[in-house]
């Protein structure tokens, strides 16, 4: 407004079916916003549209006859307008305009100075845009995740139920004692996959909550072996578990730590026919409690790099 020496601005987005919505104004009475008809095939627009220049109307009443708008405009004291298009990648899907409530010029230095607002405004409004759309899809992920989440969770019930029924019956047969193990391992793997997954979009929604627990280390560390010990002798590797002789323990989130430790046996699997160790240790500091390690020695009889393999999970 300033710019042009204007009395009334807007800032308008053309929607699917023509019209211009308006996004930001000044001055404008709440009638004027209410009552206003304006389309990209409005007489005052559709040059511009064509064009992409700048829009000049000195005076309004050379569209008395040809433009629905023109009673609105007459009504609110608009008397001349100077608009111009908001331009993405070649298409125009908004207008920028000002209007003053006497007749009167325009001059190229107020012109080329609306031009650079714009481009600023058009460039403003495609970021916000971009924004919404970007929310748009984290909250559709969102909500997948947690639609999948409880969709996996539901048959995964059912079937540690009933490997925990079978369980008095894997003593009359060694095959069926170990087809029961097997599949309470998985369930159990898959179970704590999901757990992960939900984690995941708590990070990244920032709803993640952390409690900082006594937590035992040395059992998390065989939990999760015995989670990885069937892929890993199915490809040869020997696991050799590192603890502590006294419980072992530091205040810490569980699911993190089970996942280092997770992490870690894995990390072996991709070199077979080797050797990998996990364990946890215990390091002094000033604090009144103990911190936990996990160390993955590395040795894989030649295959990858151990020297770059990080000996520290966390």
């Amino acid at each position: 407004m300033v710019i042009c020496r204007a009395d009334r601005a807007a800032i308008s987005y053309i929607n699917e079916s023509g019209e211009l919505r308006l996004l930001k104004h000044r001055g404008l009475s709440e009638e004027y916003v209410r009552d206003r008809q304006l389309t990209r095939l409005d007489p005052t627009l559709s040059g511009m549209m064509t064009t992409r220049l700048p829009l000049i109307i000195e005076d309004i009443d050379e569209f008395a006859n040809t433009s629905p708008n023109y009673p609105v405009w007459k009504k609110e004291g608009i008397a001349s307008i100077v608009t111009l298009p908001l331009v993405s990648e070649g298409d125009v899907f908004g207008v920028i305009g000002a209007g003053s409530l006497s007749v009167r010029r325009y001059s190229k230095t107020e012109t080329d100075a609306m031009a650079i607002l714009a481009t600023q405004a058009g460039a403003a409004v495609i970021n916000a845009r971009l924004l919404d759309q970007l929310r748009e899809a984290n909250k559709a992920k969102d909500e997948f995740f947690s639609t999948l989440s409880h969709e996996l969770r539901t048959p995964l019930t059912p079937i540690l139920g009933w490997t925990h029924l079978l369980k008095p019956f894997a003593g009359y047969d060694p095959l069926l004692a170990q087809g029961i193990d097997t599949i309470e391992r998985n369930a159990k793997q898959l179970s704590e996959l999901i757990k992960d997954l939900l984690d995941l979009t708590r990070i990244i929604s920032n709803k993640i909550e952390l409690d900082r627990d006594p937590t035992d280390l040395a059992a998390l560390v065989k939990t999760a072996v015995a989670q990885m010990l069937p892929q890993a002798e199915s490809r040869g590797i020997s696991v050799e578990i590192s603890l502590p002789d006294e419980r072992s323990s530091a205040p810490s989130t569980r699911c993190a730590c089970s996942r280092s430790f997770r992490t870690s046996s894995k990390r072996g699997e991709v070199y077979p026919g080797g050797r990998t160790g996990v364990g946890c240790a215990e390091t002094r500091r000033r604090r009144p409690w103990r911190s936990g390690r996990c160390r993955d020695r590395g040795d894989r009889h030649g295959h990858g790099n151990p020297s770059r393999i990080p000996p520290v999970y966390f």
